[in-house]
């Protein structure tokens, strides 16, 4: 058990004294669940604007012809044009929406990865020492290559079955 010099001796006051600041503590889980919730609600909002976007029929401009001329339904051309702005919003949402989580559970591991200052993880010096090879272990650049493989003779030809090695006839 840790106990704060700080203190008196009295057993009292140590039981009602954290050695942590828990307010700190509190404010970053608070902030954590804030920013997580709230990049979760953009992704499901964007997710949603996208397939209302796509899924949503399209109406038709077109109503009719008289003479020759077109007659535009001008509210269902604001519709389709509105159809796809939803796509694009919801698309820029979806993505604002998946960075904020993805950064939500990044960011603590990179922004407090040096919180610990632990004596026990300082002691893992690497010491690389570098051989220095004779030239009698060196293979020379003019040596040419051998077959590892042993020569067959002629007479021995044998061939592989189910049965097993069988000479050839």
């Amino acid at each position: 058990m840790i106990r704060d010099p700080q203190l008196n001796d009295e057993f009292e006051d140590y039981d009602f004294r954290y050695l942590v600041k828990q307010g700190k503590k509190c404010r970053r889980s608070f902030c954590w669940k804030v920013a997580f919730w709230s990049g979760v609600m953009l992704f499901v909002f964007g997710l949603i604007l996208i397939l209302l976007g796509y899924l949503a029929p399209e109406k038709k401009v077109v109503i009719g012809y008289q003479d020759n001329l077109e007659i535009i339904d001008r509210s269902a051309l604001l519709f389709n044009k509105n159809l796809g702005l939803c796509k694009v919003i919801g698309l820029v949402v979806f993505f604002i929406g998946f960075m904020i989580m993805l950064s939500v559970f990044l960011l603590p591991k990179v922004v407090f990865r040096n919180a610990k200052n632990d004596d026990s993880e300082e002691g893992y010096d690497f010491n690389v020492a570098c051989l220095e090879q004779t030239t009698q272990d060196k293979i020379p650049a003019s040596e040419e290559l051998t077959n590892v493989q042993p020569k067959r003779s002629d007479g021995d030809d044998v061939i592989m079955t189910n049965k097993g090695l069988c000479k050839i006839p």
